[in-house]
């Protein structure tokens, strides 16, 4: 199996989370494009093949379970970057839920 067909498993993984993180880092074309985050357009953005996000290019599509095309982020931005970030999105959430479990033991 080349490269190119792998697909990374991002079951569980907040979309629009996982999306702000590829957003990031990735680089825009021109450089001028960039545009900050849109929460509001991310959540539509999710549900299919993103070319460009707000001016920057992430060339992968993240709507189901796995994360399919994700070489050519990786071409752009640089070998293992969405696995590192789907990485540091699992992390993100993790400490989110333990943050909440805390709050929720201190206020009971």
């Amino acid at each position: 199996m080349a490269d190119r067909d792998l697909e990374i498993d991002i079951e569980g993984v907040d979309k629009v989370l996982l999306l702000r993180l590829l957003h990031d880092s990735a680089r825009s074309f021109p450089r001028t494009a960039r545009r900050p985050f849109d929460e509001q357009a991310a959540h539509v953005a999710v549900r299919k093949y993103i070319h460009y996000f707000c001016g920057c290019l992430i060339a992968c599509d993240i709507s189901g379970k796995r994360a399919q095309h994700t070489w050519r982020y990786d071409w752009y931005v640089g070998k293992g970057s969405f696995v590192e970030t789907v990485a540091m999105a699992r992390e993100i959430m993790v400490g989110e839920q333990q943050e909440s479990q805390l709050r929720f033991q201190l206020e009971a």
